[in-house]
């Protein structure tokens, strides 16, 4: 590999942080001033409190009418930086080291934003004189990642994505040599049977869906996430090209026929709206204009990469916490706006105590347990770097010089 080829690399690689910002973004701005004007009693629901901020009819029609809704286009860029990234992480590590290196990253911060969810939540309705109705169980499901499986309603209302980033993780780490050779025909494949038997399953089992609620919450759980990953396998077809193994006509045919697949799996499975496939193909081409314009100086936004900093803690802390706070605050009299301005400041608060008391520490921890890795492959040391601190959600030093 020629020093442009690894140039080239380094700088396709360093866009990915900037644009876990602009996700994060995104999401929250989706969350907290379009959906809870919107369509407040969902919101409320979701925090399991009293619904007090009026429907904003302008804002109803925006989300009935528009083809493209923020929430899911930047959850689809988060899709695609995972896919992106995580073949990296697998090209420098065994599989144990790996799935050390995935829990490290992923379990404590999501322990500890699931507590400070419940504590807040708690927190609200005792001060709103509601009673909050939580069982510990449920908690217990959300934190082994088994809660969709159960058809237990997320306590946070955003750990649907973690459930099948995790459920990807596993399988990448099953199917590492093909992922790692370029194998990209056989995913397609694979991805193509996988596709049929979600279409087969959601014709033979829908009498059981009606008589079995299990047998639902399984099915329901199974179709979501094969839908999703037709987008994490997206962002690993962007690594295929990265990484020389593919070229750009096999790249867009990848995407092609990954979005097709999304498309049926969500017509002949009813688990989403076509308004969901138009935001993740917005998210797409989002993610595509920065793979492509990587040249550009995407570090040099100080706001947005500080929201990247802190865009795993944010966005497990902003939706519960900030619906059930918006709704308490304009119940005692508190403009909606105004509400809305302090739910974001509490959540970016939230967020950036769990990034420095705990999420931070895990980084250096895993970055520690990263570098003791065995390279399975060889890769330029300077992509190394850059990738172990992409995957640890910190920007490189390097990747600015």
């Amino acid at each position: 590999m020629n020093d442009s080829h690894k140039k080239n690399c380094s700088e396709r690689i360093s866009f990915a942080n900037t644009f876990r910002g602009v996700a994060c973004t995104l999401v929250v701005a989706s969350h907290l001033l379009l959906l809870v004007n919107a369509k407040p009693q969902l919101t409320a629901s979701i925090a399991k409190v009293q619904s007090t901020v009026p429907e904003q009819n302008m804002l109803a029609v925006f989300l009935e009418k528009s083809p493209i809704h923020p929430g899911p286009m930047g959850v689809a860029v988060f899709f695609l930086i995972s896919g992106l990234l995580i073949p990296l992480s697998l090209q420098r590590l065994y599989v144990r080291q790996f799935a050390i290196a995935r829990i490290f990253r992923i379990i404590p911060t999501y322990a500890g934003c699931l507590l400070i969810t419940i504590s807040v939540l708690t927190l609200i309705h005792f001060l709103t004189n509601q009673p909050y109705d939580l069982k510990w169980s449920h908690a217990v499901a959300h934190f082994l990642m088994i809660r969709d499986f159960l058809w237990i309603a997320p306590i946070d209302g955003v750990v649907w994505t973690l459930e099948v980033e995790v459920k990807f993780y596993i399988l990448c780490a099953l199917l590492a040599p093909l992922i790692l050779q370029g194998q990209w025909q056989r995913i397609l494949l694979l991805n193509f049977m996988v596709t049929a038997l979600t279409v087969w399953l959601g014709k033979v089992s829908f009498p059981f869906n009606q008589e079995n609620m299990r047998w639902y919450a399984a099915m329901n759980s199974f179709y979501l996430t094969c839908m999703c990953l037709n987008y994490l396998w997206c962002g690993v077809a962007f690594y295929w090209h990265l990484s020389g193994q593919i070229t750009a006509r096999a790249l867009l045919l990848c995407t092609v026929l990954f979005n097709a697949m999304l498309v049926v799996q969500v017509q002949m499975n009813h688990i989403s709206t076509p308004v969901t496939v138009t935001s993740y193909v917005g998210g797409l081409v989002l993610f595509a204009f920065g793979y492509l314009n990587s040249d550009w100086k995407w570090d040099r936004n100080r706001l947005i990469n500080w929201i990247a900093d802190i865009s795993y803690p944010l966005y497990l802390v902003h939706a519960a916490i900030g619906y059930g706070l918006i709704h308490a605050l304009h119940g005692v009299g508190l403009p909606v706006w105004l509400a809305v301005l302090a739910a974001i400041g509490l959540a970016v608060m939230i967020a950036q105590i769990v990034h420095l008391l705990i999420e931070k520490p895990c980084q250096v921890y895993g970055k520690y347990l990263a570098k003791l890795a065995t390279p399975r492959h060889e890769m330029p040391q300077a992509i190394c770097e850059l990738v172990i601190d992409a995957e640890l959600g910190t920007r490189s030093q390097t990747s600015a010089a």
